[in-house]
C-alpha cells in the first residue's frame, strides 16, 4: 500500500511541472492584461538554445 500511495505522489508531482507551450502561455498572460515576453535560452543539458516565456 506504502508503494501504491508512493507511485501516485510521484505522479502528480511530475504532472505538475510540465511547462505550457508559448502560444498558451501567451494567450493566458493577455488574458491577466499583463505584457508577454519571448526569450532564447541555453540549456546546458542539451547544448541548445530554447525560447521561453515569460509574463511581466
Amino acid at each position: 500500500m506504502k508503494i501504491i500511495g508512493f507511485i501516485f505522489t510521484a505522479l502528480i508531482i511530475f504532472t505538475g511541472c510540465q511547462e505550457k507551450d508559448i502560444q498558451t502561455q501567451r494567450k493566458e498572460c493577455r488574458e491577466e492584461g499583463k505584457k508577454f515576453t519571448v526569450k532564447k535560452v541555453f540549456n546546458f543539458r542539451e547544448g541548445k538554445y530554447e525560447e521561453k516565456g515569460e509574463c511581466k
